[in-house]
């Protein structure tokens, strides 16, 4: 968890190196057009919906790691959000929401998940029948 709270500071400080270029309304969505500053000429687009509230971004990085990119609270800052909008925020999983989190990314990494768990409940069953 601590990990994933050190990366998430990460983002939002990297938010600070991001370039306003362009803001336009369409209907009810605000899209920002930004680009880091160390890349300038390479642009990204993030979303704000004001009717349901939603910060989405093109980069692709919150469908990738669960969690808001740079690009995504830049517009939460430009926006004056008071709060992180619900579906940004991580909810506590459960071990079989997480390997299918997990499946779904990285099939190796969930394969090696499976058969280290399978390994650990042979070697507790093995425990558990020597103590019966």
């Amino acid at each position: 968890m601590r990990e994933v709270i050190a990366y998430v500071k990460w983002e939002i400080e990297g938010a600070r190196l991001l370039n306003f270029v362009n803001k336009n309304m369409v209907l009810n969505t605000i899209v920002y057009t930004m680009e880091v500053y160390s890349h300038q000429g390479v642009n990204v687009l993030a979303i704000f919906d004001k009717s349901i509230g939603k910060v989405d971004c093109q980069c692709g990085f919150w469908k990738k790691n669960g969690y808001a990119c740079r690009h995504m609270f830049y517009v939460m800052k430009a926006e004056h959000l008071k709060e992180i909008p619900d579906r940004l925020v991580l909810k506590r999983a459960t071990t079989a929401q997480w390997l299918f989190i997990l499946g779904a990314q990285r099939l190796l990494m969930f394969q090696m998940a499976i058969s280290g768990l399978t390994s650990l409940f042979q070697r507790l069953e093995g425990e558990y029948r020597g103590y019966a």
